[in-house]
């Protein structure tokens, strides 16, 4: 490829370490690779001594397509109605005693990967406590159709208060068509007065936030991929866990095709609610007290940022060190890291992870043998050590650099399969594809001022999620400083308004201003998928970033945010081990404490927990 940067240039550096980095992914695709329990959520249902009423409201008030009608099936009675991505089933079921029974979404069936037997024995290997197989039958009046499905369900399972459980239909082609056929109905009638386009999220309550993301981590890993306390399909509602006093599902958010023609519809029906946040939802008083909450689905879409789509964002920090083995023993003895080396590579560069768990990472790495690719990061870690690189993950590198190159930058697309000679043998397919942006205005395309240490990155081997099954099995994402994901990375920078100008100009959206009297800078955030980047700029001439970027390049990084569930723990694990006193601080996202860079090997660590 040519070198548009020039020899020196930190576009042809950077290459040359991803070369290698891939050489570590492909190392890791030794590890087991687990199938999912779960492919999508296939129904979720609401129990109620009002069923049967409740399904008649919502199918005849919001149009919503019939998937079975209300029936007995024996032992309870239910009606089963489209949302499109998702059905809901009303359930009535005999009453015990005089107490009316209370309206409220209680459970969720799992579309299983496997049979039904075969789940079960897999629930088994994961410890996860379950019931035995049960198997239903069910005539469907009216219709020639014998509905046959086999059940497990989750017992000890957070929150308590609701049913879990796998949902194997014998015939699945055939359940699958008539899901389709609702569907494609809901689609013909837009939606109904709501506009509903999909079940975006089913909101669960519960009481020990870190010991349910344990479970239904362990319960649904290798994918759905993990973000926060989210748990996202390919298809169908995500599963959203929150802290709840009283658990139990909370209630579920649908995305219609115009909130503001929702929000009409609901007024002039007098069904129109508003949270405290202002967020638009159904009365409860006309639902029998269910929390149905409404987003903009179009608005979603739009507001997507052009270059990471629904890509991670903020996705990883490369750290030049002089001793890897020392600077590893560090973060893991002082700091309280756990961390896995990665498999040897032939470049001269010797490499270890800290991953977290939302796949984000630190890649702490030094040079063993100084070559013409790697001289640049071997004088960089002998002069500083510290951050060199932050790598943002985009959901299409393709996407990303066309539109930058829509945007007058300069964009090169790598990693792309190169069409296979004759007589050779085909190449593996790419891990991933990056992008980089020159630094160099050429013609009408304007230079991108953090090219050096920023860059995009496309994951697009369908093997990453499982060869990331290893480590978190092993523990290696749950650190004893309970560090959950990178938030922010901190920029230093000369002339703040350019680079937030130039950034505006990439499709970046400028958030919070903040200030660092510890370093005597202040500055505002970029937003980055689901973190920032904090560009400071130096307010205090004998400060620490002014001294900082005496020797530092323009735009070098010289901090991080990380999360942690229990600032406590981190504190104590830190101060105990390295002997510094941290003191607590309000900082820039809640409660921190700051390490210094002579801990950390170069880079300022703010951990915080919000």
């Amino acid at each position: 490829m040519r070198d548009i940067y020039g020899k020196e240039g930190g576009m042809r550096r950077v290459l040359s370490l991803y070369a290698a980095l891939s050489l570590c992914f492909l190392a890791l695709a030794s590890w087991v690779e687990e199938q999912p329990l779960a492919t999508k959520v296939e129904h979720f249902f609401v129990v109620s001594d009002q069923a049967q009423s409740l399904f008649a409201y919502f199918k005849d008030e919001f149009q919503l397509p019939e998937v079975w009608p209300f029936y007995t099936h024996g032992t309870f009675a239910s009606g089963g109605l489209s949302f499109g991505n998702a059905v809901l089933e009303f359930v009535s079921f005999p009453k015990e005693g005089h107490q009316p029974q209370k309206t409220e979404f209680r459970g969720i069936a799992f579309e299983p990967k496997a049979d039904a037997d075969a789940t079960a024995a897999e629930l088994t290997r994961r410890n996860i406590p379950h019931s035995d197989v049960r198997s239903y039958k069910s005539q469907i009046p009216g219709r020639q159709i014998l509905a046959e499905w086999s059940s497990v369900g989750l017992t000890d399972f957070p929150p308590t208060t609701a049913d879990v459980f796998f949902c194997d239909y014998q015939d699945r082609q055939s359940v699958a068509d008539r899901r389709k056929a609702a569907r494609d109905e809901l689609a013909a009638r837009t939606g109904g007065p709501l506009g509903i386009v999909a079940v975006a999220e089913i909101t669960v309550g519960v009481q020990d936030l870190e010991d349910a993301r344990n479970k239904w981590t362990a319960l649904l890993k290798p994918s759905p991929q993990i973000s926060d306390d989210a748990f996202v399909f390919n298809t169908g509602p995500r599963i959203h866990l929150v802290h709840a006093e009283s658990p139990g599902i909370q209630g579920i958010v649908l995305s219609v095709r115009s909130l503001g023609e929702a929000e009409k519809f609901l007024k002039e029906r007098r069904l129109l609610a508003k949270d405290d946040a202002g967020h638009i939802a159904i009365s409860p008083a006309a639902i029998d007290g269910l929390s149905i909450r409404l987003v903009d689905a179009v608005q979603g879409r739009e507001s997507a940022n052009p270059l990471l789509g629904c890509g991670l964002g903020v996705d990883h920090v490369g750290i030049a060190v002089r001793d890897l083995g020392k600077t590893i023993n560090d973060y893991e003895q002082l700091l309280g890291f756990k961390y896995f080396k990665a498999p040897p590579v032939t470049d001269g560069t010797v490499r270890s992870f800290i991953f977290f768990e939302n796949n984000s990472y630190l890649e702490l790495f030094s040079i063993a043998n100084v070559t013409d690719e790697t001289k640049y990061f071997a004088a960089f870690a002998e002069k500083h050590e510290g951050a060199i690189y932050l790598g943002l993950a985009t959901s299409s590198a393709k996407d990303a650099a066309g539109y930058l190159k829509a945007n007058n930058f300069e964009a090169v697309l790598n990693g792309e399969e190169s069409p296979t000679k004759e007589g050779q043998p085909k190449q593996p397919p790419p891990s991933y594809y990056y992008v980089f942006i020159s630094d160099k205005p050429s013609g009408e395309k304007q230079p991108f001022m953090l090219s050096n240490v920023l860059f995009f990155i496309e994951y697009v081997s369908s093997e990453r999620p499982g060869r990331l099954v290893a480590p978190r099995e092993q523990g290696m994402m749950a650190h004893p400083n309970t560090a959950l994901r990178i938030h922010s990375v901190w920029f230093a920078v000369r002339n703040l308004d350019a680079q937030l100008r130039n950034l505006r100009d990439a499709s970046f959206e400028s958030g919070e201003t903040r200030e660092a009297k510890f370093l005597g800078a202040s500055g505002r955030e970029v937003k980055a998928g689901n973190g920032c980047m904090l560009l400071l700029r130096s307010s205090n001439q004998r400060g620490v970033l002014n001294t900082f970027l005496q020797d530092h390049d323009d735009g070098s990084i010289i901090g991080v945010s990380i999360e942690v569930s229990d600032l406590n723990k981190a504190r104590s694990w830190v101060e105990g081990h390295s002997g510094h006193k941290l003191e607590p601080h309000n900082g820039f996202y809640g409660q921190s404490i700051m390490i210094p860079p002579d801990l950390t090997h170069g880079i300022w660590m703010e951990l915080f927990q919000r």
